[in-house]
């Protein structure tokens, strides 16, 4: 089966089905799979075929999914890219995916000319109605641009059908410690992460799923997708108001969702009530991963959602699923254990297996990884060693019963007098502080010890403390190496458009003459 098989497949048997909703769009089964069949015939009249590239560029809406779909069953590969990206991201983007087509909303694609004509240059623009042209013209002066409703009523011959072993999606790693890298993924196997997916959180049919993260985050994207290849209902939001989001659990009486942990966050928020009066009873899966669910966020969905199975895995945009936790108490600091299908084990630098309980860099084999990164000409570089092990260079241990706890990224680790720290473990410390809503930590240049321990800390609204009260907090539970030498308080942290916290932007701000040259608002 190729991805769109499944959705091809609940349209037969169900077409009336309600299968997506975003925004004012409402599309049974039968509505979108036709869809994504005229979608394919459109790209097919434009000239594009089997292994083109069309860039997404979309904010989340129904033509995000319809052309990802589409070029997935005609044997094309979707690129997605931030709809926010600035123009230098943009443009970086654009030059590494080299797309044969280019979609993005009318106003997008107006707003952008300039950058896509230079770093896509021959690529077909394609506009989706917005707003600001409401039939998604754009400008008649600007040829080669298509409105979309004229892509999809075109005449074009239906589209060869991809085959498993095709690729089909470029996805961007989140570019949290430096330059995003295009990961390469087939069809077959997606197909398979399906199936364990399935397998892991007992999704089916019935099951009515919120995914109002950013369809370019390839997470967000997989389990939409995967809800649709199973027969559910997805909801899709085109931008995060936790209290619309609320009422839209309760309208829709959802039963799923999965958003990264800031996402969570925001929707339990104590201060903000947005959950109160809310029927959470319908609410039976919540997933999420991206960052670590910190325990007190977990526990309190589970108040939020005491129907609700809470699930957290481990993965990356090259592994794939690799740990899962799933409902019930776990160890502090642990991300579960090997996911269905998964070998995981931990080596040291050179390339031993560590023993247990022992830190080292955590190494994944599954027929559900990417093929590898996104190369010049087309090519697929491969990430795996010879014998299908790979890694993205996280540090981990694991005990004898296979529970594996995360320590960071071998990056991460700060140096300080020669003792390596974790900053995962001075985070969870600090997190645990009544008045601390959200930390990171990392290393700054230190001319005696090489490195100093470092935190950046986001304090609850209303709750005051000091440097002071948080150097003995952490001197009545942390060795001396470990405590932070440097605090600064700051309004937010630093954040890729996935929500993860970038330890780069970090650095860059907080580092005197670091290459930005910007202040940041840390006191």
């Amino acid at each position: 089966m190729i991805v769109s098989g499944g959705v091809q497949a609940a349209a037969a048997r169900e077409p009336r089905r309600t299968a997506l909703v975003a925004g004012a769009s409402r599309l049974s089964f039968g509505e979108l799979d036709r869809a994504i069949d005229a979608a394919g015939s459109g790209f097919r009249a434009l000239g594009l075929e089997r292994g083109a590239r069309l860039a997404i560029g979309l904010p989340n809406c129904a033509e995000y999914l319809i052309a990802f779909f589409a070029a997935a069953r005609s044997g094309m590969v979707a690129v997605t890219i931030p709809s926010g990206a600035g123009a230098t991201d943009l443009a970086a983007a654009l030059a590494q995916a080299r797309p044969q087509a280019v979609l993005g909303t009318a106003a997008w694609v107006a707003a952008r000319w300039e950058i896509l004509r230079a770093h896509a240059p021959g690529a077909r623009c394609i506009a989706v109605a917005d707003g600001s042209d409401p039939r998604g013209e754009a400008s008649p002066a600007r040829d080669g641009v298509v409105p979309w409703h004229a892509l999809v009523q075109s005449a074009g011959a239906p589209p060869p059908p991809a085959v498993p072993g095709d690729p089909f999606y470029i996805g961007y790693t989140s570019g949290s410690t430096g330059r995003p890298k295009g990961v390469v993924r087939r069809h077959e196997a997606w197909v398979r992460t399906f199936a364990a997916a399935t397998a892991m959180f007992g999704l089916g049919p019935g099951d009515r799923f919120l995914v109002p993260g950013p369809l370019h985050f390839s997470a967000s994207l997989f389990h939409a997708c995967h809800v649709l290849e199973i027969g559910g209902t997805v909801y899709l939001e085109t931008r995060f108001d936790p209290r619309g989001l609320a009422r839209r659990l309760a309208a829709e009486r959802i039963t799923g969702a999965f958003m990264v942990p800031t996402l969570y966050q925001a929707l339990i928020d104590p201060d903000a009530h947005h959950l109160a009066g809310i029927d959470t009873a319908p609410v039976r899966t919540l997933i999420s991963c991206g960052e670590k669910l910190r325990p007190s966020v977990r526990e309190s969905l589970q108040r939020h959602f005491p129907r609700a199975r809470v699930f957290e895995y481990y993965g990356s945009s090259e592994l794939g699923f690799t740990t899962v936790a799933g409902p019930g108490p776990w160890p502090a600091g642990s991300i579960g254990r090997p996911a269905p299908g998964v070998e995981v084990v931990i080596r040291r630098p050179d390339g031993t297996q560590a023993a247990p309980g022992e830190v080292g860099v955590l190494y994944a084999r599954s027929p559900m990884m990417a093929a590898g990164y996104d190369g010049d000409g087309g090519c697929i570089v491969p990430f795996t060693d010879p014998d299908g092990w790979a890694t993205v260079g996280d540090l981990a241990r694991m005990e004898p019963d296979g529970t594996v706890f995360l320590e960071g990224r071998a990056d991460d680790v700060i140096n300080t007098g020669g003792a390596k720290v974790y900053p995962v473990e001075v985070e969870a410390v600090l997190a645990a502080h009544p008045a601390v809503s959200e930390v990171a930590v990392f290393g700054l240049p230190d001319a005696r010890r090489g490195e100093v321990v470092a935190a950046a800390v986001v304090l609850r609204p209303g709750v005051r403390a000091s440097k002071a009260d948080l150097h003995a907090f952490c001197a009545m539970r942390l060795a001396p190496y470990k405590r932070p030498r440097v605090f600064h308080f700051v309004p937010e942290l630093p954040r890729t458009d996935t929500g993860k916290v970038s330890r780069t932007a970090l650095r860059a701000r907080l580092v005197p003459g670091s290459a930005d040259g910007r202040s940041w608002s840390g006191r």
